[in-house]
């Protein structure tokens, strides 16, 4: 009997020593104090809520390639958004490679996460009540299922990367700025900040939200700006510069503080394509060079405003009601 009960224990002090030893090997590195400097690559795990009073200062600085950082649900609290010159919840620098996640950044001087980091992933975040941008990041990298919020400036700014999946409102500026030619902007949530709800620069804006921005819904300056939903913005739903396709949004309600506002404005030499527009200043306001075909406009003080020199479907006027008789693909309604 005592050989069985000894060999039990000895099976379970066996088990129990693995499994210690792979949780104590993992090798993650915790961070108890800020401020915090990482030079080494490696999984870092912050233990403890963690405050800096110190101004002007970051709360960690990242100055290696290959550092995962674990806020492990736990928040980087700053001196005050108005505390100082400068100073950032992480920096980031320039490295690559750089993973941020779970946890709150707030109160600090400039950025929640700053820097410039390349081919980086920054997500399950909240960034807010920071003097600057919420998150910035540098070209190629993701984020992903973050709120930044009640930012001096941008809630978001990234380069030719992936931003999915976010809420940014209340920011002093964009909620969020990015893009470049291979971006993609997808599935966010912009609303209420004082500039535009998404500032585009190329790539893709796709089937996101940006309401009750102070400016714009979303600017796009080139790239496909497709299923989106823009309302009550005080500019434009969209305002489109050269060279963007335009389809299948819905802009309603834009224009409040602006008589020459539209729920979509083109700069010229764009393709408008299958939107719904509804009850703004101007529905569809086209400019030379511009191709727009198959939308539909209703309730708009004026529902479509084009010059001479654009190609366009014919415009129906169906606000009568009835049956739609035309067989043109190309027409354009209001109704």
């Amino acid at each position: 009997m005592k050989n069985r009960l000894g060999k039990i224990f000895l099976i379970l002090f066996v088990v129990f020593l693995g499994a210690w030893l792979s949780w104590a090997g993992d090798g993650q590195i915790d961070i108890a104090y800020l401020p915090f400097t990482i030079s080494s690559s490696g999984s870092y795990v912050v233990v403890k809520d963690l405050s800096l009073s110190t101004q002007d200062t970051n709360g960690i600085t990242i100055s290696a390639h290959n550092v995962t950082i674990d806020l492990n649900g736990h928040t980087l609290i700053g001196p005050g958004k108005s505390a100082g010159t400068t100073g950032v919840g992480i920096n980031a620098g320039s490295y690559y490679i750089i993973v941020v996640r779970n946890g709150t950044i707030r109160d600090w001087r400039g950025d929640g996460i700053g820097g410039s980091a390349n081919n980086s992933l920054f997500e399950f975040l909240r960034c807010y009540n920071n003097g600057d941008n919420g998150i910035k990041t540098g070209s190629y990298s993701s984020v992903r299922l973050c709120n930044c919020s009640y930012n001096g400036s941008n809630g978001i700014v990234g380069s030719v990367g992936v931003i999915t999946g976010n809420s940014c409102s209340q920011n002093g500026a964009d909620g969020i700025s990015g893009g470049g030619s291979t971006g993609t902007i997808n599935e966010n949530t912009c609303f209420g900040n004082d500039s535009n709800g998404i500032h585009n620069y190329g790539g893709i804006v796709t089937n996101n939200n940006c309401s009750g921005n102070t400016e714009d819904g979303i600017l796009a300056e080139g790239g496909l700006i497709n299923g989106n939903y823009c309302a009550g913005n005080t500019g434009n739903g969209i305002r489109a510069w050269t060279y963007c396709r335009v389809t299948n949004n819905t802009c309603y309600s834009n224009g409040a503080g602006a008589a020459t506002a539209s729920g979509i404005k083109s700069i010229g030499y764009n393709s408008i394509e299958n939107n719904l527009v509804t009850s703004n200043d101007y529905g569809i306001d086209a400019s030379a060079g511009d191709f727009f075909v198959g939308n539909r406009a209703r309730n708009n003080t004026t529902d479509y405003s084009f010059p001479s020199n654009c190609l366009r479907g014919q415009i129906i006027n169906g606000t009568a009601g009835g049956v739609i008789s035309t067989t043109d693909p190309y027409a354009n309604f209001r109704f």
